[in-house]
Formats: structure tokens, sequence, C-alpha cells
């Protein structure tokens, strides 16, 4: 298990606005030479219409954290979401957007898949944290609040744009503390069978 914070993330620019890469896996993979496996990002939309990037060969999980945006894929439908609503889908579409947010990426090739949930915490409360099973991993992002993270004896103080990064063989994680309201943004990433 790792924690990652903001000074850790690197940060670019997109047609739409900025992108923040968190976590590519494998590590020291290149996202524009698209020879990763999966990938999380956030993503500030700062156009009213943007384009969205065509990642054939990928499947795109979406979360919007605020704001709201509209999603059409050319042919396929169009996707309305607010704040913590999700949307998957390939990222061989053509995709447009309407709206201006800040979203969260999940970005995986065909042999995995994954998830996102938004958890809200009040003050004090706990969260325990489950291990991923073989061949997964969990990823715990800290949206807004501080978050205390109870790992064997020790503990470690997370503000918020902090990443908790737990692999399917990590021992001994225990629980998350909200020192204050907090949301956090929960991902699973598992291979496939």
């Amino acid at each position: 298990m790792k924690v990652l914070f903001e000074k850790d993330f690197k940060t670019s620019s997109w047609a739409g606005g900025t992108t923040t890469e968190l976590f590519i896996y494998p590590e020291g993979s290149d996202y524009s030479s698209r020879n990763f496996d999966f990938r999380l990002s956030s993503a500030r939309v700062l156009q009213e219409e943007s384009v969205f990037t065509a990642l054939p060969g990928f499947y795109r999980y979406l979360m919007v954290l605020d704001g709201a945006l509209i999603i059409r894929h050319k042919g396929m439908g169009v996707k309305h979401l607010s704040q913590f609503e999700t949307h998957t889908f390939d990222g061989g579409w053509a995709t447009t957007s309407q709206g201006q947010c800040t979203d969260f990426n999940l970005m995986v090739n065909p042999i995995f898949e994954g998830g996102l949930n938004a958890v809200h915490l009040e003050e004090g409360t706990n969260f325990q944290i489950d291990l991923p099973v073989a061949g997964s991993w969990l990823f715990v992002f800290v949206l807004n609040g501080e978050v205390r993270l109870f790992n064997h004896k020790e503990k470690h103080l997370l503000p918020a744009g902090s990443l908790i990064v737990i692999r399917h063989d990590d021992h001994g994680v225990g629980h998350i503390e909200a020192i204050n309201s907090c949301n956090l943004v929960l991902v699973k990433v598992f291979r496939k069978n």
C-alpha cells in the first residue's frame, strides 16, 4: 500500500481544459503511447463544449465530481451527469460533452474492468477498507476534507487530493476515519478471468 499526494501527480492540458494523471499501470507507462493497462485521472472541463480524446481499445468510467455534464456519443445516445453520477462507455466512441465540471476518470484496456463509487463520511465516522481480491486493486481518492488512515500500527493524515493505492497482496489494511466531513472516491480495478 502507498499514499500519493498532489505533488506526486502530473497535470497537462487537453483541448477542453486540464487533466491530472493520478496513477498509471504499469508504472512508467505513457498515456500518449497508449501502452498502459489502466489509468486514473481527474480532468477540469473548462470549455462549454468539448471533444473527448478518442481511446479505441479502452473502456472509460467517468464520474462528475462537481458541476454537470451532458455526454453525447455519436450514434450511441446521450447521458446527463450530475455530481457523483457515473457513466461507462467505449473509449473508441466519438464523444463530445456540454457543460463545465471536474470529473474523475478510470480508463482500462479490455483485460481489466472496474468501477467508481462516491462515499460521504461525517466527522468522526469510520470507513473499513476491504482488501481487494487476487489480481485486483483498490484506490481511495480524498476529494475534500481530511482523513486519518490507520494501517498496522501506523496512522497517516491525508489531506484533500491524496490517493491511497492498495494492491491485492497488501496485508493489515485497516480503516479510514473522517477528521471532518469529507467525500471519497473509491475505485476498484480487477483483471478479468
